[in-house]
């Protein structure tokens, strides 16, 4: 399911899900177009941060659960007030609701009681619709120059901090099995936005490919690594240890890091590097094995051409305190239906224990959640 078709079936039934036909009719409101309204004006009227929705390139703190620093980004995509941060995704009603906790009927309520509240033609729109713009040529060229000066001065795994790395977090991963998409830099810069300190720290790179079409790497994935303490992340804030660089696309949708050495009709997806690559530990690097890198990435996957099964190995993440939903498998199961509906079989795997990442189920040695069924194998070749 496209989410942003999603979001259009939910404005469309707004008006008779929430208030119904008959009150309509009897109060005699006229139907919202919620498609139409001027979101960045309406939003900060009921509440909403205004500064945290002005620009649609910028990310900024979550106004739902109120935290974080680079979360949330208010992208309004052909004025429907959508939105996407790490606690979750919807459109303008829903931003409402969970801002104030209330649900969306109550929200559509607020929506309906400022706009007709005082005669109709008060609301007058005041601000143009922004959009998510595309990248300019000039903008795609200096992201794709970063990408080849960090490329240029990385270095093979073998003997690396980031092998170290790895060992220390997938036991008996066989560094022979890892893929030539994840590489080492030996000092990369970085920046916490949490504290907005610089610094330079070792990082361990995955290439961020387009595994449909694989003639070129889109953006690079960055694990920043301790160099006193080889095995361990740099001492930079928890949130800030992984970044992407800017990609030379305009949005990552579905592009991923291929992490093992090995071609199959069964493909192992994960959202995280070292989740997927407990998988290639615990399979022994039988199947084709990809990081999507987060959950909204995860639903966009693209496998690869000969794809025949798929196992989505998703996060049991905690639902959300507000909306309830759980993220990891929310967005997995976006993928289980894409995946079915284009003829693939599919196994959706999931840790039995939210917030138990499959690299936390490796190290404990709970190896039957590995576990492949024979009638779901398809045979696999190694490949340099």
């Amino acid at each position: 399911m496209d989410f942003l078709k999603s979001i259009d079936k939910r404005c469309n039934y707004y008006n008779t899900l929430f208030w119904g036909k008959e009150i309509m009719e009897e109060q005699a409101y006229p139907e919202i177009d919620f498609g139409n309204l001027e979101w960045l004006h309406l939003l900060p009227h009921l509440g909403v941060d205004a500064a945290l929705i002005a620009n649609p390139k910028k990310r900024g703190p979550c106004p739902i659960e109120r935290a974080g620093h680079s979360r949330f980004r208010f992208i309004n995509k052909k004025g429907r007030g959508d939105w996407i941060c790490n606690c979750g995704a919807g459109d303008g009603v829903r931003l409402l609701a969970l801002v104030h906790g209330i649900s969306d009927a109550d929200a559509v309520r607020m929506i309906r009681d400022h706009l007709y509240g005082a005669p109709a033609n008060s609301y007058t729109r005041k601000t143009p619709i922004i959009t998510e713009t595309e990248k300019t040529p000039e903008e795609i060229e200096k992201a794709r120059s970063y990408l080849i000066s960090v490329s240029r001065g990385s270095k093979n795994l073998q003997g690396s901090l980031a092998q170290a790395y790895l060992e220390t977090r997938i036991p008996g991963l066989n560094s022979e099995w890892v893929s030539r998409f994840l590489r080492f830099h030996p000092s990369l810069f970085h920046k916490d936005e949490d504290t907005g300190a610089t610094s330079r720290h070792p990082a361990m790179l995955g290439y961020v490919v387009n595994w449909g079409d694989p003639s070129k790497a889109v953006s690079i994935h960055r694990t920043y690594l301790s160099a006193k303490m080889p095995g361990q992340k740099a001492p930079v804030s928890p949130k800030q240890v992984k970044k992407m660089m800017t990609a030379t696309v305009n949005k990552i949708a579905g592009e991923s890091v291929k992490l093992n050495r090995c071609k199959s009709s069964t493909a192992i997806v994960a959202e995280g590097i070292e989740n997927g690559l407990a998988w290639v530990a615990a399979t022994e690097n039988q199947y084709s094995t990809h990081a999507a890198l987060n959950c909204y990435n995860l639903a966009k996957f693209i496998w690869p051409k000969d794809t025949k099964h798929l196992i989505i190995a998703g996060d049991n993440d905690h639902p959300n305190p507000k909306s309830g939903l759980r993220p990891g498998l929310y967005y997995a199961l976006i993928l289980k239906e894409r995946a079915e509906k284009d003829g693939l079989t599919v196994d959706l795997r999931m840790p039995p224990v939210a917030g138990v990442d499959f690299d936390d189920l490796w190290i404990d040695g709970k190896h039957e959640f590995f576990v492949i069924p024979e009638r779901q194998s398809h045979a696999a070749v190694a490949v340099a």
